[in-house]
C-alpha cells in the first residue's frame, strides 16, 4: 500500500506512524535512500490465520518478532536471527513481504523496516517458551481479539500482511 499523500496510515499512542507499506522485490531494499534508514526487520509468523507475537519485557507490550540490522547484516539475515533469538524457534521459510516506512517521535525521523511473512507448517506450543531478558513470553493472536498491551503499528502490519 503506497501512500503518496504522506499522510499516516496508522499511528500509535506515542505518535509514531506508518507512512507507507510498499510491496516490492526484496532486492529493492538496496535502493532505499538513505540506505542507513533501513534499520530493522519484522517477521509476521502465521499458522491457521493466527500471528505469533512476542512480549517485549522492556517495552511491556506484545509485538512482532524482529530486530535491528547489525553492521553489514542483510534484512533477511536480521529477520532470521531475531526470530530465533526472540522465539527460540528454528528459522522459518521467510517470504519478503514489503518495506514499511515509519515516522518516529520525538524527532519525526524516517526509518524503514523490512517485513517478512513466515507461514509456519506447524503451530509451536507457546507454553514451552523459556522467558529471557528481552522476551517474557509468546502468544498467538487471531487478529480479532483486542490486545491492550500491544504495539499498535506491529498489529497493523500483521493485519495488512494477511490482507485484512
Amino acid at each position: 500500500m503506497i501512500n503518496p499523500s504522506g499522510a499516516s496510515l496508522a499511528m500509535d499512542a506515542e505518535g509514531n506512524q506508518v507512512l507507507a507499506l510498499r510491496r516490492c522485490a526484496e532486492r529493492e531494499l538496496d535502493l532505499l535512500e538513505p540506505r542507513s534508514a533501513l534499520a530493522r526487520s519484522l517477521v509476521v509468523a502465521t499458522y491457521g490465520g493466527e500471528v505469533l507475537l512476542v512480549h517485549n519485557s522492556w517495552r511491556l507490550h506484545w509485538e512482532l518478532p524482529g530486530g535491528l540490522l547489525g553492521p553489514g547484516e542483510s534484512a533477511r539475515h536480521a529477520a532470521e536471527r531475531a526470530f530465533f533469538e526472540e522465539t527460540g524457534l528454528g528459522s522459518p521459510a521467510l517470504e519478503f513481504l514489503a518495506v514499511v516506512t515509519f515516522e518516529l517521535v520525538p524527532d519525526r525521523r524516517r526509518e524503514y523496516a523490512a517485513a517478512f511473512l513466515a507461514p509456519l507448517d506447524r503451530r509451536p506450543e507457546v507454553g514451552a517458551f523459556l522467558p529471557n531478558e528481552e522476551i517474557g513470553g509468546l502468544r498467538w493472536w487471531d487478529l480479532k481479539e483486542e490486545l491492550p498491551d500491544s504495539a499498535d503499528l506491529d498489529l497493523w502490519i500483521a493485519e495488512h500482511a494477511l490482507g485484512r
